[in-house]
């Protein structure tokens, strides 16, 4: 009798995971520190600080 094969792969995993209600928060966090971290070590940063 061959194994069942109702396990999830790996990325629906993660996925499911990730888009998960109750992991929304600390998702939206992550982006949001991630987006900061990406304009401000860009060039544009120069311009909306002023420097």
């Amino acid at each position: 009798m061959p194994p069942r094969r109702n396990q999830k792969g790996y990325i629906q995993s993660v996925y499911a995971s990730l888009t998960a209600p109750e992991n929304a928060s600390v998702v939206r966090s992550i982006a949001l520190f991630g987006g900061a971290v990406l304009l401000i070590s860009s060039s544009w940063a120069d311009a909306l600080i002023g420097l």
